[in-house]
C-alpha cells in the first residue's frame, strides 16, 4: 500500500507496472484544500537537516513537475506566490 507523495507522482507508472492491482483513489474536497496540503508537505521539508535538504529538493522538483506545479522553482517553496497558486490550482483542475 502507498499513500500521498511521492507515490502519487508516479501512480500512472505503478498502474502500468501492476495492471491487476487494486487501486483506491481519494480526492480532496476542493483544489484549494489539496493545495494547502501540498504546500504543507513541502513546508516541512524546508526544516530538514542540511544533509537531507539536497535530496529533498531534488524530490520536490520532480514532484512539482509531475503534478503540474512545475512553475515553482525556488527553495524553500513558501510562502507561495499568487502565480504559483494559480498554476497549481489549474494543474489540479486539469487532471
Amino acid at each position: 500500500a502507498v499513500v500521498d507523495l511521492p507515490w502519487s507522482a508516479c501512480s500512472h507508472d505503478l498502474v502500468l507496472a501492476y495492471p491487476d492491482a487494486k487501486v483506491i483513489v481519494t480526492i480532496r474536497d476542493s483544489a484549494e484544500k489539496w493545495y494547502r496540503s501540498y504546500w504543507e508537505h513541502f513546508r516541512w521539508g524546508a526544516i530538514f537537516p542540511p544533509g537531507l535538504t539536497h535530496s529533498f529538493i531534488a524530490y520536490w522538483r520532480d514532484v512539482t513537475t509531475k503534478t503540474g506545479c512545475g512553475y515553482v522553482t525556488r527553495w524553500p517553496p513558501w510562502p507561495p506566490t499568487d502565480r504559483e497558486l494559480a498554476t497549481c490550482l489549474a494543474a489540479y483542475s486539469s487532471h
